[in-house]
């Protein structure tokens, strides 16, 4: 299980599709569930708060887009 943190660049925005995004990329090329917390507009504050959520969930692997 992979979860990503971050900012639209994390999160696909203004791509085609979410499969775009780099995070199904690389749950595509690791065979993994993802789950992506990006948000548009993410501060500092707001991607911490994410990685806290992400620990939670018990990941194989947190990738954080900053």
């Amino acid at each position: 299980h992979i979860v990503t943190c971050g900012d639209s660049f994390t999160q696909g925005e203004g791509l085609e599709s979410n499969e775009q995004a780099y995070p199904s990329i690389i749950s595509k090329k690791l065979n993994s569930q993802l789950t992506n917390l990006a948000q548009s507009g993410a501060s500092e504050y707001l991607i911490t708060a994410q990685v806290e959520q992400a620990v939670k969930l018990n990941p194989d692997l947190i990738v954080i887009g900053h």
